[in-house]
């Protein structure tokens, strides 16, 4: 493959791949493969429904002290999920499920075992007692008065709203317009964790720092000290 200056550009461009030697020799490194002293393995407990009241949660006598729920990590500051916007209405996003659950798959306890597998098993044996509520699943049926709301605290369910005028007001109000944008994604809140693991591997003197997330962040260099 022919060799490439970056002076060229980086689009369109053939770039020789760096991983493939060490996954065809099986030395790939995933977060799955690290295995360090005293670690534990994580399942959690999820909500199956998407809209309900959290009644109860029962956990294994013998294993009573593997399962965690929110009180038993607090206190917390509950992260607030949202942009720093003063019209926006702040929605609380706390790493375990309190009282209610408000979409399906949040977590509502986690399980620590010393493996994977151990930790499914635990989680399967917690007991959790679910009140189904109206689920909120349409952006538009979610503002009409009489929808459920996700926040007893809120009048609606519009997590923000704001008005914004734009050339002549008299011009515009002799014009009849009607449009309608619908969209089901906030893309300014990270909805999706990603993991994250700082591996120490000797390149040279250097040690290689990578965040992984929603968005990619540059990896930098550290000098080993």
């Amino acid at each position: 493959m022919a060799s490439h200056s970056p002076s060229d550009g980086w689009i369109g461009a053939s770039l020789l791949r760096k991983e493939d030697a060490r996954h065809l020799l099986g030395h790939g490194m995933f977060i799955a493969d690290l295995r360090m002293p005293g670690m534990q393995d994580v399942a959690f407990v999820r909500s199956q429904m998407a809209h309900a009241v959290v009644r109860q949660i029962t956990k294994p006598e013998a294993d009573a002290g593997n399962v965690f729920t929110l009180d038993d990590i607090g206190p917390l500051n509950i992260l607030e999920a949202g942009p720093e916007l003063a019209a926006h209405r702040h929605s609380p996003y706390p790493a375990l499920a309190d009282d209610r659950v408000r979409y399906a798959g949040q977590p509502i306890a986690a399980c620590l075992k010393p493996t994977r597998a151990q930790a499914e098993d635990l989680a399967d044996q917690v007991g959790v007692e679910l009140d189904e509520l109206p689920a909120v699943v349409d952006c538009v049926e979610a503002m009409k008065p009489k929808s459920a709301r996700l926040f007893d605290a809120w009048p609606d369910n519009a997590f923000i709203t704001s008005t914004v005028t734009e050339g002549d007001p008299v011009f515009i109000a002799c014009l009849y317009y009607e449009l309608e944008l619908v969209s089901h994604q906030a893309p300014s809140v990270n909805g999706k964790p990603r993991p994250l693991c700082e591996m120490i591997q000797r390149i040279g003197d250097d040690l290689p720092v990578c965040r992984v997330g929603e968005k990619v962040d540059p990896v930098h260099h550290i000098q080993r000290n």
